[in-house]
């Protein structure tokens, strides 16, 4: 089982995640959203061409910054138009 953690907070884990290139894409049913708050910084994915929002990990009074990209596109269908 492949698990995200940081500051001894489990952020999510799963036995369904993907991997692109040492990137652990974790379904969103196993994030623990109470961690997580969406920033305002975005980019583009490199791989699906979509819009990815960053963002911020909030543990214990400590903050981690673009710790993570939220894509609204499944990875499934990005392997579908390969």
């Amino acid at each position: 089982m492949a698990k995200a953690v940081w500051n001894g907070a489990v952020l999510a884990e799963s036995d369904n995640c993907q991997i692109v290139e040492n990137n652990y894409y974790f379904p969103a049913d196993s994030v623990h959203a109470e961690y997580l708050k969406q920033s305002e910084t975005h980019t583009t994915c490199p791989w699906k061409g979509c819009k990815l929002r960053f963002g911020n990990v909030h543990v214990s009074g400590l903050r981690h910054c673009r710790m993570l990209n939220v894509c609204a596109m499944p990875l499934t269908l990005y392997k579908r138009a390969l």
